[in-house]
């Protein structure tokens, strides 16, 4: 019996050999090993939640950019830095956030996240 080469390229019937499972194992495989993690830019400030007994402060953050990348195959610091030099500079000048004469001023926030860059606070804050 004539064994034939499962990887020699003249056969056509190749690729039909390689199943489902296979695939899907491979990506399996290559996502636990470099796993997705966004570099996710927001413009953020302070707002003024629960006013009875004095209120709180609180962050709101505004998604400006949300950057997929591969963790381990990726130059994620590199991204940060990337991103900060975009939009960095509509943001210099502006007094930080925390500060009690900031008013509604924005600072620029980068952060490593393993979701896409979404608005918060997402629900309203209960004050109990």
């Amino acid at each position: 019996m004539h064994q034939t080469d499962p990887y020699d390229d003249d056969r056509d019937d190749y690729v039909n050999e390689i199943t489902a499972k296979q695939v899907l194992n491979y990506i399996r495989i290559y996502f636990e090993r470099y796993p997705v993690v966004y570099v996710n830019a927001y413009a953020v400030s302070r707002y003024h939640a629960h006013h009875a007994e004095g209120g709180i402060w609180l962050d709101r953050g505004e998604p400006l950019a949300s950057v997929p990348m591969r963790k381990g195959k990726n130059d994620i610091e590199g991204m940060k830095k990337h991103l900060q030099d975009i939009l960095g500079p509509d943001y210099e000048g502006n007094r930080n956030r925390y500060s009690m004469g900031a008013g509604n001023q924005q600072n620029l926030e980068i952060m490593i996240e393993d979701h896409m860059a979404e608005s918060y606070p997402s629900e309203s804050f209960i004050y109990e």
